[in-house]
Order: C-alpha cells, then sequence, then structure tokens
C-alpha cells in the first residue's frame, strides 16, 4: 500500500498493516522503528526545463525557488523542513499535490520542479521522462521500518526487518 505518512501510521497503530516503511515516525509505546537507510533527495525537472542540465543544485539556491510538493502529510513538507531547519530562508511551494507520483506528473508536464526522494524517479531517470538534478548539501532522507514489537519477533516480520535492515 502507497500512501501518505499520516495514513500509514494510523493503519500501522490500528492493527490494518502488519509493517511499513516510512519516511517519517512519532515513536509509540508498543512500536518497533528501525532504522532501514539514508535516501538521497534529488531535483527533479521534466528535460526540457533549463535546470535539466544542471550537475547539481545548492540550499541557497534551492531556498529561491518554487516548488511543487505532494499534500500535507506527505514526505516534501518534511523534507523541506529537515533540510532548511528552523530558519530557512525556504523555497515556495507553489502547489500541492495528492501523491507523489502526482508531483512527478506535473513536472514531466511542465508545471514545476520538486523535492524528491531518489529512488521514487529511478525509473523515470532511465526512461529519459525526467531529470534529476543532486543537492550538493547532502540532503538525505532517512527510512526506517515500523511495527508492532510483538510482531516484530515473530517470522515473518522479523525475517523481513533483519533482511532489509542488514
Amino acid at each position: 500500500m502507497i500512501d501518505n505518512n499520516p495514513n500509514i501510521a494510523r493503519q500501522v497503530t490500528s492493527g490494518e498493516l502488519d509493517i511499513a516503511v516510512m519516511e517519517w515516525w512519532h515513536p509509540k509505546p508498543g512500536f518497533q522503528a528501525v532504522d532501514w537507510r539514508q535516501e538521497p533527495v534529488v531535483l527533479i525537472t521534466s528535460p526540457e526545463h533549463p535546470y535539466a542540465e544542471w550537475h547539481e543544485i545548492d540550499r541557497t539556491t534551492l531556498a529561491g525557488m518554487s516548488l511543487l510538493g505532494g499534500e500535507p502529510g506527505t514526505g516534501t513538507g518534511r523534507l523541506l523542513a529537515n533540510f532548511f531547519g528552523d530558519k530557512g530562508p525556504f523555497p515556495n511551494v507553489s502547489m500541492q499535490l495528492g501523491s507523489t507520483e502526482a508531483v512527478k506528473q506535473a513536472v514531466k508536464a511542465g508545471l514545476g520542479v520538486s523535492l524528491v526522494l531518489a529512488a521514487c524517479v529511478e525509473e523515470e531517470i532511465r526512461a529519459g521522462t525526467l531529470c534529476a538534478i543532486p543537492v550538493s548539501d547532502g540532503a538525505c532522507q532517512k527510512l526506517s521500518v515500523i511495527c508492532p514489537e510483538t510482531l516484530a519477533r515473530q517470522p515473518p516480520v522479523s525475517t523481513f526487518v533483519s533482511h532489509i535492515c542488514q
């Protein structure tokens, strides 16, 4: 299931999902969060966009941009807060869309640029439908595996967690 972070968190805590990979998690008693990996953040553009030829982008340049973002509760706002901190300056989020997929489609259509996790656009980069510009200041997003502690010790959940978090 792919959904925004608050919905996934609700489904894990209610027992609708046994395990989730999430961008952020507010610790709750009875749940385990295991760090999985750090995922690089990239600026995505359409191949026709003037930035498409850039080899990297820095924090100062990003701060002056207008970005497309996902809906509240999705990763873009959290990425911006983590990367720019409390003080800013911050980029403007010009449009909020319903999902990372919606953001990618809007960028492909030439409606703007956005920050996403690099893994979210691997297929589009290979196909040449999007360009990804690395953020020079090392922007990354931590991904964690979340599950109830009672399931964390039992196969298949324990096997899955130990396999991907090695």
